[in-house]
């Protein structure tokens, strides 16, 4: 969704398919005063889209204020109805860790502010505005969260302390409504979430600057391999981007060295493999199923 830059009176979803082709326009009326631009770049910051792309969840933001606390809030463009999903849930849209559609009807909020004593991490019925989740957590963190692909199964970061780095990731069974799982404590990557195999029967991430993947079926973790650092630079990072078949592909960025590369992680093998002739930087990765690697760069608009 992105503003119509030929009137203020709607917004503009376009979806295209992974060849960049252009399949669909389509226009969704102005929801709030202050626009969609305000809502932050991505679904984990204010606003997000429901799959049929006919609802808007978003903080309702009505104007700058230090103390005030907004509203979760719910439009729906073919009924016109509007309704509050949670009160004063957030000050503003960098407090909501996720706001992701697990289906048209159900709604994932992590919300996380530094004037709340605790976070916390809820689903709700659109439709009903019933809560049917609502954990209270000590610490979360915006991009540590990794729904699986048959939508069952949500992994999540939780620190061990209001402020502490180290925690596991959690693993919640949405169907059943309760934890199934937990890793071991550890240090995430400052960036990426953790990603679900094609199955959803195992997780992987990194963490303590280590390549792992977490059974969910043994509920035991495994070091797929140690990534370089340099000594003494706690400034090395690294992403994981995505689990696709028997391969991990991930990206190290060693500051001192200023070069960003994607990496491809055989777990049949236990290799890297080197991939030639691909762009250097801080580029988005996203990898398709049939292993076409398509390189991004985010706008300054929301981009989904």
């Amino acid at each position: 969704m992105t503003r119509n830059k030929t009137t203020e009176d709607n917004y503009l979803i376009r979806t295209y398919d992974f060849d960049g082709h252009l399949l669909v326009t389509t226009t969704f009326p102005k929801f709030r005063e202050y626009g969609w631009a305000d809502c932050g770049y991505g679904a984990c910051q204010g606003g997000a889209i429901s799959p049929d792309c006919s609802s808007v969840a978003y903080l309702d933001i009505k104007g700058p204020s230090e103390t005030n606390e907004n509203d979760l809030c719910y439009f729906n463009k073919n009924t016109g109805e509007r309704k509050v999903l949670a009160k004063k849930l957030a000050k503003d849209g960098n407090d909501l860790a996720w706001l992701w559609w697990v289906s048209d009807r159900d709604l994932l909020v992590g919300v996380d502010g530094y004037q709340k004593p605790d976070a916390r991490l809820m689903l709700i019925d659109v439709k009903t505005s019933t809560v049917k989740l609502d954990f209270l957590c000590k610490n979360l963190q915006p991009s540590k969260f990794a729904l699986s692909h048959s939508k069952r199964y949500l992994a999540y970061w939780e620190g061990i302390d209001r402020y502490e780095s180290r925690g596991p990731f959690r693993i919640l069974d949405l169907h059943e409504m309760k934890e199934v799982a937990a890793t071991e404590l550890g240090i995430p990557a400052l960036y990426g979430a953790p990603k679900w195999s094609m199955e959803d029967d195992a997780l992987a991430f990194i963490m303590d600057d280590k390549l792992m993947r977490f059974s969910l079926a043994s509920k035991k973790s495994e070091v797929l391999k140690s990534l370089p650092t340099q000594p003494n630079d706690p400034s090395s990072w690294f992403e994981l981007h995505d689990y696709q078949g028997k391969r991990l592909y991930y990206s190290a960025d060693v500051r001192n060295s200023f070069v960003i590369r994607l990496q491809c992680f055989d777990l049949a093998t236990g290799q890297d493999i080197q991939f030639k002739n691909h762009p250097e930087g801080s580029f988005n990765v996203f990898v398709c199923s049939d292993g076409t690697i398509i390189y991004y760069i985010l706008g300054q608009e929301p981009l989904h």
